[in-house]
């Protein structure tokens, strides 16, 4: 009797040494990363605590990292493998890797060109690869001085809004309403001095795309 005893005492404690399984270790993850996904805005300090209480509870290493690693970790659902302690950073290199090779093309970008003596001709802003790398945004050109020769925007590579223009002394030349790459609104020219010379009424021809018909107005 007291052997039996003993033996149950010794199978007692096997068990007890030997933790969780496999599986309730992965249900304890599932459930902390559960309760830290759905109290994002819960203070940092106390997901990091939720994430010790797991490690301690699946009889793993304490989580001595900050909340940013948490975040990460969601942001590339890895949540559970952060829990579990298991191969988390080789799971999540691969993942950060094609992210960044792939941040190219999720970009908007700006390109510049530049005259002979060094200064801005042209910088025109791009949509991402993704969205078609097509003219988009600010558009602005310059002359050899420095000064503003031209500037307004494009939409999905259109000119699209106003545009002003500009003589090499500063003095507008151009006031120009565009609408999906055709003259569309007023339109106004100026001469050096800066008086009104012309002023039009632009419609866009609806069997062509890239002209429009104007009507001068009287000034």
């Amino acid at each position: 009797m007291k052997m039996n005893k003993i033996i149950l005492i010794a199978i007692s404690l096997i068990l007890a040494s030997c933790g969780p399984s496999s599986e309730e270790k992965k249900d304890i993850a599932a459930v902390t990363c559960s309760i830290m996904g759905e109290t994002r805005d819960i203070d940092a300090a106390v997901r990091v605590e939720k994430m010790n209480d797991a490690r301690k509870e699946i009889g793993g290493e304490p989580f001595l990292e900050g909340d940013s690693v948490i975040q990460e970790a969601f942001e590339y659902g890895l949540c559970q493998e952060l829990v579990l302690n298991e191969n988390f950073n080789e799971a999540l290199k691969p993942l950060k890797d094609a992210w960044e090779a792939g941040a190219e093309d999720r970009t908007p970008s700006i390109k510049e060109e530049f005259h002979e003596n060094g200064q801005l001709k042209l910088r025109t802003n791009y949509q991402s690869k993704n969205d078609g790398g097509k003219e988009h945004g600010l558009q602005e050109a310059y002359y050899e001085n420095g000064q503003l020769r031209a500037k307004g925007n494009n939409k999905d590579g259109k000119q699209h809004g106003l545009i002003e223009v500009y003589y090499e002394n500063g003095q507008l030349k151009a006031k120009e309403n565009w609408e999906d790459g055709q003259l569309h609104g007023l339109q106004e020219q100026y001469n050096e001095d800066g008086q009104l010379e012309i002023k039009m009424f632009c419609k866009p021809d609806e069997d062509d795309e890239y002209n429009s018909y104007c009507n001068q107005l009287i000034i």
